[in-house]
């Protein structure tokens, strides 16, 4: 008789010389999920913060943004989440402006307290003369 492989037995482990096939998938890291929360963001907010600070203009709508994404273990918590125009927002998510920009902003108008932000002012991220957190972790000064 020959082993006959379907769609259900196909990952089964299959003895093969003394050894077991066997997979130990890595635990899954518990996140916060509310489906509520950007409603919440908005409302705390009212408009966005990133275009208030920076006087460029901003486009119609606001968004809830998620600073650290979902994709990457972001939680679903108001600490994580900044309201933007969706010109902004656009911005956010090409990294144009950098996450440690918008946490800096958070504490700013919120007093959230995030490790190595400081609150945003205009010196560090406009003037671009004082030096900021960079994405790899370095320090160095905010380009212009």
């Amino acid at each position: 008789m020959t082993n006959v492989i379907t769609p259900a037995t196909r990952y089964l482990p299959v003895p093969s010389m003394g050894r077991t096939n066997s997979f130990n998938p890595a635990p899954k890291v518990l996140r916060v999920y509310d489906s509520k929360i950007t409603q919440l963001a908005r409302k705390r907010d009212g408009y966005c913060l990133y275009g208030l600070l920076h006087k460029d203009g901003c486009s119609d709508g606001l968004d809830g943004h998620h600073i650290k994404t979902r994709g990457s273990g972001g939680d679903d918590v108001l600490e994580n989440i900044i309201s933007l125009c969706r010109m902004h927002h656009d911005m956010a998510g090409a990294y144009k402006i950098e996450p440690e920009e918008l946490l800096s902003i958070l504490t700013l108008f919120h007093g959230y307290v995030y490790e190595n932000i400081n609150p945003w002012s205009a010196k560090d991220w406009i003037d671009g003369r004082s030096t900021a957190i960079h994405r790899n972790g370095s320090l160095g000064t905010v380009p212009s």
